[in-house]
Parts: C-alpha cells; sequence; structure tokens
C-alpha cells in the first residue's frame, strides 16, 4: 500500500491515527518544554510534570493575552494592589478554581491563597496537586516584582 493510498483510506480516522502515533501512553500525559536538555534536544515531560506545568501557565497567564482562545488564563494579578481581605481572598480563590475546571480536568487540586509576608504587596497562592498516586506542591508569588519590565 502507497503511502497516498494509506492516508485516503484512513481519513475517517484522523483523531485516531493521531493518538497512535504520540510518544508514550494514551494515559500519560506528554510534552515537549522550550528548554534544551542535556543531550541538546528539547526537553520532555511526562505524568504530573506537565499538569504542572499546565497549571502554572494557566496561573500566570492574564485573559485575553492568548489570541487564540481569549479566556485562557487567570489574571489574578490585577489583584496585587487591592487590599488583601477576605473578600479579597474568596474571588482570587474562585478565579483560579473556574480556570482550573475549566481548563485542567485531569488532577485533582487544591488552592490556598495567603498574604504576603513582610509588608509586600500581594498575595501567594499555594496549590496541591494530585494526579494518578503522584502529589506535587507548588507556590506562585504574585507581587509588584510580577508587573516590572525586565
Amino acid at each position: 500500500m502507497s503511502d497516498s493510498s494509506y492516508y485516503y483510506s484512513n481519513t475517517g480516522r484522523t483523531l485516531e491515527n493521531f493518538v497512535e502515533t504520540i510518544p508514550g501512553s494514551i494515559r500519560t500525559p506528554y510534552d515537549v518544554l522550550p528548554k534544551v536538555d542535556s543531550t541538546g534536544d528539547l526537553k520532555k515531560i511526562k505524568g504530573i510534570d506537565v499538569i504542572v506545568t499546565s497549571v502554572r501557565n494557566l496561573l500566570l497567564t492574564s485573559k485575553g493575552s492568548y489570541v487564540f482562545d481569549p479566556e485562557f488564563g487567570v489574571g489574578i494579578h490585577r489583584y496585587i494592589f487591592e487590599l488583601f481581605d477576605d473578600r479579597t481572598k474568596d474571588n482570587i480563590t474562585n478565579d483560579i478554581n473556574v480556570a482550573i475546571r475549566r481548563y485542567e480536568r485531569r488532577a485533582k487540586i487544591t488552592t490556598n491563597v495567603r498574604k504576603m509576608k513582610g509588608g509586600k504587596k500581594g498575595f501567594k497562592v499555594d496549590l496541591d496537586i494530585k494526579y494518578e498516586g503522584e502529589n506535587r506542591s507548588i507556590s506562585i508569588n504574585y507581587d509588584e516584582s510580577l508587573l516590572k519590565d525586565g
């Protein structure tokens, strides 16, 4: 069978063909980071590392900045200079949880938002991520340094 006849005989199975050609198992998330590893190849990650990267990207992206999906992101940086009271904490937590429910349903993620220590303006987001028996905790600081240019 020639390559072209294979292509035309399988056009109805495009998604299935794609899934069969991606590396790794179907149940294990797999991604490539824009970083070069020690072998000179792009760094490959899988499993919970993919989930952590996805959540971190989601939380650090402002809504409207991703052209192909303007709803992607959380945009909670806008709360940095707000008074950190229970209402602000609840709004931040809600914004994060809504985005996670929409874009990252593969893992169980719990969110804790707390005020920055040391008199800094801003807050800290702690996330506990559970996926396929693995646990990972990450923290992201949202303070005025996040808004400064390079």
